[in-house]
């Protein structure tokens, strides 16, 4: 046996981020303001977690992505925008008062 040494990308969601993210997910559903959540990549092998609404006509709302550089996340909406970058928790804060928002919530 051989050892093989695997290069790993500097954005891979750990096990705390990644069980916050999927709370989050489980969260935003069951207040109705996303219909599903799921894991992606993008095409350079980044890890994205992406947050769906609009049931029959379901498209994405929200991605998230932890940015290889400077290792903070990024919330983007369906144009590309920013949301809101920087530590796991402050982003699902900004995105859940945006998914808020978009849900028609008022105080959001």
């Amino acid at each position: 046996m051989t050892d093989k040494v695997v290069p790993l990308h500097r954005d891979i969601v750990g096990d705390e981020d990644r069980e916050k993210l999927e709370s989050f997910g489980g969260h935003s559903a069951g207040r109705g303001r996303i219909t599903r959540w799921a894991w992606d990549e993008d095409a350079g092998g980044h890890v994205l977690f992406m947050l769906y609404r609009g049931g029959e006509t379901e498209r994405l709302a929200v991605q998230v992505r932890r940015d290889p550089e400077s290792g903070d996340f990024r919330a983007r909406n369906v144009d590309g925008a920013v949301i809101a970058e920087g530590p796991v928790d402050h982003v699902l804060a900004r995105t859940d008062a945006y998914l808020a928002g978009l849900h028609g919530e008022s105080g959001a």
